[in-house]
């Protein structure tokens, strides 16, 4: 028979004294992993020589044969108190078997975020199951609160008001769990600005809605566990700050592998393929230097990819981050106040706002009706691929934050998220300089160069190509078109490799400024001229159009067009 004792595990024999065994260590609930019906176990916890309390979800195998030495490893490994009694684990074993007859019944977890309607953490759940949920991963807890949610309402949340730059930080640590509910990939966002203007504590309050300050992590340190830390953070908010002292070959990985939201693939001691980590969440960056500064370092450019991943903003407000100072004299005494206020109010927000969403029905299709709602309120312009694609982020950010006000959680007004989302979606186009993709401005710049040059080098279609020809012209219907040489096409388009070939043609076909008479996938148009092969190839243009469409101000006589003589 066996008795615990808040001190420990004991023995207890008639007409003896009790027995000590082991540190406190109790079976808390049957379990099983979420989402599997052969994988269950035993939760227990127990306290080790530190006076820690330890969960964790114990399979059942590891109670027989062999496997009982994994269940000696992890507790003796973790400090657990054990005396040096010969037959000790046999006797925990079977105060282990014992206790398999609890009627507690539970799920268990080795991932944050969202099971269902539940959500899990490593220090707290919300559970809308009828069995208990507990998390049993690897993520140390951080979200420990400190004050209340009013006096975080009242000392941090209401100095957001007038301030865009400190309601989207906000919104962005709400966004984070609702991109489950889109099915969306992870969601990112840069701010730049010079030392001391207020980002990297407009960071910590977007981390305030969770825990203190220690939520945050700096790049540099990063480097190597970033990784782990995304898993741990699954749909949750992960803060990076100090952009610029990363090494740039981890950010140009890191991007892409944080908004891909999986994790490596690497192989076992054992030759199989290990576990693969995955997570979708919001994450936060702030540093000196944009990404293209960045990868500038080793000689990369920003790709698409990127740059729709890693939405850059710059903190260049009235006063640094901030337009609005409150009570205060200057940007420098309301980061301080800020500071204090946070230091004594945060991790109160978020465990409000999950018990909140994990009641509201239908939260899926909601999201996706009112996403299309306040997207036409911030933007009702066309836009490119990669714009539209930031626009949407915008607008589940004021979405989240309009969320929020209607709940009670974010002390504002009625549209405050709305019209900063609107303020900082602008500024982001104005500081990006355009609202086409980032490729087909690319190509728009190209081709306001490549036009004059090629223009001066056509001849008409009864003459021959010679040294330093690009191509032909030919008037047919008052359209003049352009028959360009395939070296001519690549060279005036900056082609530098087959893809973006492809993909440059590809948008000028789209547009009408090309035509083929090939096959799909094919942008040549075949046709015999003077002197030339029955079957050779070039780019048909029409310039005139490209002009048109540009606003370019190219002359050409006649389309001025030069013609050798």
């Amino acid at each position: 028979m066996f008795e615990l004792r808040p001190d420990g595990l004991y023995q207890i024999k008639s007409n003896h004294l009790p027995l000590f065994l082991c540190g406190y260590l109790q079976v808390l609930a049957i379990a099983r992993a979420y989402g599997q019906l052969h994988s269950y176990g035993l939760v227990i916890q127990w306290t080790n020589i530190d006076d820690r309390s330890i969960i964790k979800f114990v399979p059942m195998r590891w109670l027989h044969g062999e496997n009982l030495k994994l269940l000696k490893d992890l507790l003796l490994d973790s400090g657990f108190k054990v005396t040096n009694l010969k037959n000790i684990w046999d006797l925990i074993t079977h105060y282990l078997h014992e206790c398999t007859s609890v009627p507690n019944r539970a799920l268990v977890t080795e991932t944050t975020g969202w099971l269902g309607q539940s959500y899990a953490t490593a220090g707290w759940s919300v559970n809308c199951q009828n069995d208990e949920l507990f998390y049993v991963g690897t993520a140390v807890e951080q979200l420990k609160p400190l004050g209340s949610l009013l006096s975080w309402q009242q000392h941090v949340g209401r100095l957001c008001e007038g301030n865009p730059l400190m309601v989207f930080a906000c919104c962005t640590a709400l966004t984070a769990p609702l991109l489950h509910w889109l099915n969306w990939d992870s969601c990112g966002f840069h701010l730049v600005g010079n030392s001391k203007s207020g980002k990297t504590t407009v960071l910590i309050l977007s981390a305030s809605l969770y825990s203190d300050r220690s939520y945050c992590y700096t790049w540099r340190a990063t480097a190597n566990g970033l990784e782990a830390i995304a898993t741990s953070r699954n749909d949750m908010l992960l803060c990076l700050d100090e952009l610029h002292q990363a090494n740039p070959e981890d950010v140009d990985q890191a991007i892409y592998m944080l908004a891909n939201g999986v994790s490596k693939i690497r192989g076992s001691k054992e030759g199989f393929a290990a576990k693969t980590n995955r997570w979708r969440l919001s994450f936060l960056s702030t540093g000196e230097i944009s990404l293209s500064e960045t990868l500038a370092q080793i000689q990369k450019t920003v790709r698409a990819g990127q740059e729709a991943r890693f939405i850059e903003l710059p903190v260049a407000r009235q006063y640094g981050a901030f337009d609005y100072l409150h009570s205060a004299m200057n940007s420098k005494e309301f980061a301080e106040i800020l500071d204090r206020n946070m230091a004594a109010n945060n991790g109160t927000v978020f465990r409000a706002w999950i018990e909140y969403l994990s009641k509201l029905p239908n939260l899926a299709e909601y999201l996706r009706i009112e996403l299309a709602k306040i997207r036409e309120k911030l933007s009702k312009t066309q836009h490119g691929n990669q714009t539209g694609y930031a626009l949407d982020r915008f607008a589940l950010l004021a979405l989240a934050g309009e969320m929020a006000i209607a709940a009670g959680i974010m002390p504002w007004e009625p549209n405050e998220a709305i019209n900063s989302m609107r303020n900082l979606y602008e500024c982001w186009l104005d500081n990006r300089g355009h609202n086409h993709d980032s490729e087909e401005h690319a190509l728009r710049r190209i081709l306001a160069h490549a036009l004059p040059h090629w223009g001066l080098g056509l001849v008409e279609p009864s003459q021959i190509l010679q040294d330093g020809d690009v191509g032909y012209v030919v008037n047919d219907n008052d359209e003049c078109e352009w028959f360009i040489t395939k070296p001519a096409f690549r060279d005036g388009l900056q082609i530098q490799h087959v893809s973006q070939l492809s993909q440059r043609a590809n948008m000028m076909k789209q547009r009408g400024w090309l035509m083929t008479n090939e096959g799909a996938g094919r942008f040549e148009f075949k046709r015999q001229f003077p002197g030339g092969k029955p079957h050779d190839r070039y780019y048909r243009i029409f310039p005139s159009k490209i002009i048109r469409d540009l606003h370019l101000n190219t002359k050409f006589p006649k389309l001025n067009i030069k013609i050798r003589d």
